[in-house]
């Protein structure tokens, strides 16, 4: 990740801090020492500080009293309110924007599909080397769906929760299926091949063509299939023993 020089530090701290959130690098309930991420950030300790104040009121680092700050832990029971949440508030942007979306709307939409299906991903590479280029593409599909919808705060509330959903998905789903499914795992394997049905190039073009034809109907049933797969068709409280 390259920030421009103007960035102010404190930026640069919250960029590198969260995205090595989201990625795992930092993974959940992990303490955050402001003198080593001074070191490993290359920043001073108000922009550290400031970084980890701005994360933790958007739920991605707790501060715990007397100990200091944390990454926020995960739970099967917090994931499964993600997936509700992120399919209730995606129908409601959907429908407004396909209502209301134009043809720079439609342009984008299909861009963003395209860029999303250049982006090849192996679940069962256990280093899913690709997976972060992957859901920033992702997200910007879904992004450029729903934006039409000129709804700036929900957008924005939306984002957010599709970013937590992120953090619990790579740790409870991605990486231990794509671990365990070359060992010949059946639960690992289950969990790759609907990963792979929801993330195929196929259920996208599927969402973009239904939100250009203006089926709000047919649109609204997809998302509603493409953003529900429940925590527990996935095998989540199989690999919570070994968390």
């Amino acid at each position: 990740m390259t920030e421009p020089q103007t960035m102010p530090k404190s930026e640069i701290a919250y960029l590198r801090v969260k995205q090595d959130i989201l990625s795992g690098r930092l993974s959940d309930d992990t303490p955050l020492r402001i003198d080593a991420l001074k070191t490993a950030y290359d920043v001073g300790i108000t922009p550290i500080r400031e970084a980890l104040a701005r994360l933790e009121a958007e739920g991605f680092v707790t501060l715990h009293h007397n100990r200091g700050y944390y990454t926020t832990a995960l739970s099967a029971e917090d994931f499964e309110d993600l997936v509700f949440s992120r399919a209730t508030i995606e129908v409601e942007l959907l429908r407004r924007s396909i209502e209301r979306g134009g043809e720079e709307w439609e342009v984008g939409l299909v861009a963003a599909h395209r860029r999303l299906g250049n982006c090849k991903l192996d679940l069962r590479d256990p280093d899913l080397s690709d997976l972060e280029r992957w859901e920033e593409r992702h997200i910007a599909f879904h992004m450029a769906l729903v934006g039409a919808a000129g709804a700036k705060h929900l957008l924005a509330f939306y984002r957010s929760i599709y970013d937590h959903f992120r953090r619990h998905q790579k740790a409870f789903v991605l990486m231990p299926s794509a671990n365990r499914v070359g060992q010949g795992d059946q639960e690992a394997l289950r969990a790759i091949e609907s990963m792979e049905r929801r993330m195929s190039n196929k259920e996208h073009a599927g969402l973009m063509e239904a939100a250009l034809d203006r089926d709000i109907d047919l649109a609204v049933r997809l998302i509603r299939e493409h953003s529900s797969l429940s925590p527990s068709q996935l095998g989540v409280s199989y690999y919570l023993g070994a968390r």
